[in-house]
């Protein structure tokens, strides 16, 4: 059994915090870092894009087709058919029931109140056919039939709050009427938000909440926001999609977000890889570091920011580089202090070209998803769960 002390009441994972309006939090607790050896739990067939962790449940999203227990493989005993989303239990690493049998990757996952909602490719879930977005039960993963909405091209990002869920992708249209790269829509039954009227003229990302849940930050591969120059990245209105404030313009594209009371965490690429922290009230810069390839996922918890990405080396503060001056090795995944960027010395060791493309903390442990088929030398596919 897999053992989470003083664990917490999960929240949605998707509902991350950005640019949060209140200043930065004093006198913290001291920095935890998760354990490097990850615990025995279900593997994929094939890459792990979106994790979203609710009480003892991640669920996950991809491009696989079946889930396995630990220790076997392909086609090995207890091997079952998961097609592009599935479930695992925290505490035990098993496989759970739940299956909406996606017809193409999910690319996003967000837990909202009684529902999961799915983000990607996909043409149906199910029988049904629900076009890149879906609500499914949490339990079963069944589609609920009160819910729908359709985009005309891939969703990369779902962030669920309150009575609604924000999407971003690469879509100009939400059930056929113009909202451009970035919508909110109701979470009851999927109709597009009327006062919300914000839009991308290139591919958003990355959605999160602050912490007072009254900003909603967008990454991605952008330009502009709302016709005005916003470099990919923008803080929002919930309510409105009006821009708010100013956000600092990125030479990079903005692949992750992540926050706590401390500051703002935006990973990217650019030459080498990114990580920025930004204090939460002025938008100032409090540290900046670098890798030799992209940043593509982040997850910040107990005073660390956990960093997944196809990088081999950690380049040290400033902007990453194809080739680090100073390279310290940190294969696909690394951990620096919230307070600093100061690189820790966690190093798990992930295989694979692309690397890690989800991360998830909740209740003291870390979920990473990606292409990896080993965490060091032991064998785990796509997915695995460090305790702290």
């Amino acid at each position: 059994m897999l053992t989470r002390g003083g664990r917490r009441a999960a929240v949605p994972l998707l509902a991350l915090a950005l640019l949060a309006a209140a200043p930065a939090a004093h006198g913290a607790p001291a920095a935890s870092v998760v354990g490097v050896n990850p615990v025995p739990s279900v593997q994929t067939d094939g890459r792990v894009y979106a994790i979203a962790i609710s009480g003892d449940v991640a669920y996950l999203g991809g491009s696989f087709t079946h889930v396995r227990p630990a220790g076997t493989s392909p086609g090995g005993p207890g091997e079952v058919a998961r097609s592009h989303a599935a479930a695992v239990n925290l505490d035990s690493g098993a496989i759970l029931p739940w299956d909406p049998d996606a017809d193409a990757p999910v690319r996003a996952i967000a837990v909202g109140t009684g529902a999961v909602f799915l983000g990607g490719t996909f043409l149906h879930v199910g029988t049904a056919a629900h076009t890149r977005l879906a609500a499914v039960d949490p339990t079963t993963g069944a589609v609920q039939t009160g819910w729908s909405a359709s985009t005309n091209s891939a969703v990369y990002a779902l962030v669920a709050k309150g009575p609604h869920l924000y999407v971003g992708g690469q879509f100009t249209k939400v059930d056929g009427a113009s909202h451009h790269r970035v919508a909110a829509l109701s979470a009851v039954d999927g109709t597009p938000k009327p006062s919300f009227a914000a839009s991308a003229n290139g591919t958003v990302k990355a959605l999160a909440f602050n912490v007072g849940g009254t900003r909603l930050l967008v990454g991605g591969a952008f330009q502009t926001a709302d016709g005005v120059t916003h470099r990919s990245l923008v803080s929002l209105s919930p309510a409105t999609g009006k821009v708010f404030g100013t956000t600092p313009n990125l030479a990079y594209p903005a692949l992750a977000v992540a926050a706590d009371a401390r500051a703002v965490y935006v990973g990217g690429g650019g030459t080498g890889g990114n990580v920025v922290a930004y204090n939460p009230a002025s938008g100032a810069r409090l540290w900046h570091t670098g890798t030799d390839g992209n940043v593509q996922a982040l997850a910040a918890a107990g005073g660390e920011v956990y960093v997944g990405g196809h990088f081999e080396n950690s380049c040290g503060p400033g902007a990453g580089a194809e080739v680090c001056k100073t390279p310290r090795a940190r294969s696909k995944l690394l951990a620096v202090s919230d307070r600093t960027g100061a690189l820790e010395p966690w190093n798990p060791r992930p295989n694979s070209v692309h690397g890690v493309f989800a991360l998830a903390a909740s209740g003291g442990l870390l979920a990473a998803g990606g292409d990896f088929t080993k965490i060091d030398q032991d064998a785990q596919q796509a997915f695995a769960i460090f305790p702290s």
